[in-house]
């Protein structure tokens, strides 16, 4: 798996590190980066839709903010391989156009124990924290 040329895990194995943490946590649970592909979603809505109520968060922000927000990293010092290089970052971009989106869309529209959260990220991290607490109903 070449993680850091800015390819998925492959969604068997996410979904079984997920489902062996969701089976022994009792109560709320967060998972920051899942799901990333629509088989990924339709796995989690599936299997947990009717044990947990599922709340998406969808940080949403343009392309330029993304890379901009990489630059900035790597300005200041990361050590991110997966930053580094302007192919892999383009390609980590594409595969979310391409992979994650169809996710996103199809969650978006997912009825019964799902809400679904279109957060514009675009501003500084603090305007960004409160638009997160807001969406999860805890402002």
């Amino acid at each position: 798996i070449a993680i850091a040329g800015g390819n998925l895990i492959p969604d068997e194995m996410v979904c079984d590190l997920i489902a062996t943490t969701l089976d022994k946590t009792p109560g709320d649970i967060i998972l920051d980066g899942f799901p990333r592909t629509l088989p990924q979603a339709q796995w989690l809505v599936r299997n947990y839709a009717n044990k947990y109520d599922i709340h998406v968060i969808y940080l949403n922000v343009s392309d330029e903010i993304m890379l901009r927000r990489i630059n900035k990293r790597k300005s200041e010092g990361s050590t991110r391989r997966d930053d580094s290089n302007t192919d892999i970052v383009r390609h980590r971009i594409d595969t979310f156009h391409e992979t994650t989106m169809p996710a996103i869309r199809w969650l978006a529209t997912r009825a019964g124990n799902i809400t679904f959260s279109d957060v514009d990220s675009s501003e500084q991290e603090s305007v960004n924290f409160t638009r997160i607490l807001s969406a999860l109903g805890w402002n």
